[in-house]
């Protein structure tokens, strides 16, 4: 069980996690002035990098078929 809404009750049937980490680049390059502080301008975001970590307890998510699937 992840989570429960009320009675709604989430769940996963694969090995659940117990972080989720995100970290997201942003791309602000700068450009050299004469006589004035560089400029910088944003350009759109980068990449994301996503990292999920957890523990496996083969008694209740089923062992290697989870890490299988």
């Amino acid at each position: 069980m992840m989570m429960t809404l009320g009675l709604f009750v989430f769940t996963l049937k694969t090995v659940p996690y117990q972080n989720l980490n995100r970290a997201t680049e942003y791309r602000w390059p700068t450009n050299s002035r004469v006589g004035l502080p560089p400029a910088a301008q944003f350009l759109g975001p980068g990449n994301d990098h996503i990292t999920l970590s957890g523990i496996l307890l083969p008694e209740l998510t089923g062992g290697r078929l989870s890490l299988l699937a």
